[in-house]
C-alpha cells in the first residue's frame, strides 16, 4: 500500500478532519496513512518526522491556522520533492509562497474534504513520482581510472627508489588523474562543489 504521512496540528479541533476526512479518504483510495503521534518510536520526534516524510509516498498537510510546525515540515517535504497535498479550511491560511501549489479548501466540510482528497490520493498512487531522497545524487570519483568505491589500493609509486628516504627527498613528481563522474541526469554547476 502507498504510505501517506499527515502533517497537522495535534489539536482536538482537527480530530474529525483527520479521523473521518483524511484517514478514510486514504483508506478508500487504497493507501495507509498516519500521523507521528500515532507511532511508537525511540528517536526524538523531529528525527521521526524527517524519517516519515522521507519514507512517505504522499504528504498531506493541513495548513489551517498557519501552524509553524506544519509549515516547517511541509517545506522539508517540498525540499525532498515529495508530492504534497495542502488542505485548509480557508484559502487565506495558504501563504503567498504556497498559493501556486494545489490545495483543497474544504471549509470544514468533512464530506467535501474526503471526496476531493480521495481523488487526489488515488491520482498520486497511479502516477508515482520519485522524490529526491530516492534519486541517486552521488558523484563517482576515480584516481587513475580506479573507482574509489570500497577503499581500493592505488599504486602511485615513483620509479623504484632504494628506500623510503628516497621518497622524502626526491624531486620526482607523481602524476595523478582525478576523475569525477555524475551518474545522474541532474546538472551540477561548478558552484555545487
Amino acid at each position: 500500500k502507498a504510505y501517506v504521512f499527515v502533517l497537522m496540528p495535534f489539536n482536538e479541533d482537527f480530530r474529525d478532519i483527520y479521523e473521518v476526512g483524511i484517514k478514510l479518504a486514504c483508506k478508500d483510495a487504497g493507501a495507509y496513512c498516519e500521523r507521528v503521534d500515532e507511532q511508537i518510536f525511540v528517536e526524538n520526534i523531529l528525527e521521526r518526522v524527517y524519517n516519515q516524510i522521507a519514507k512517505a509516498d504522499v504528504i498531506v498537510a493541513e495548513m489551517t491556522g498557519r501552524n509553524p510546525n506544519v509549515f516547517y515540515e511541509t517545506g522539508y517535504a517540498h525540499a525532498l520533492n515529495k508530492r504534497v497535498i495542502l488542505l485548509t479550511h480557508n484559502a487565506e491560511d495558504i501563504p503567498f509562497d504556497l498559493k501556486h501549489y494545489p490545495h483543497i479548501v474544504h471549509g470544514g466540510k468533512i464530506a467535501k474534504l474526503k471526496s476531493e482528497l480521495e481523488t487526489r490520493i488515488r491520482w498520486c498512487i497511479e502516477n508515482p513520482k520519485e522524490s529526491l531522497s530516492l534519486v541517486d545524487l552521488s558523484l563517482q570519483a576515480f584516481i587513475n581510472g580506479v573507482s574509489l568505491i570500497n577503499n581500493p589500493v592505488i599504486d602511485v609509486s615513483l620509479e623504484s627508489p632504494e628506500s623510503i628516504n628516497d621518497y622524502l627527498y626526491s624531486d620526482e613528481q607523481a602524476m595523478l588523474t582525478i576523475g569525477i563522474h555524475n551518474p545522474t541526469s541532474r546538472v551540477m554547476t561548478p558552484d555545487f562543489f
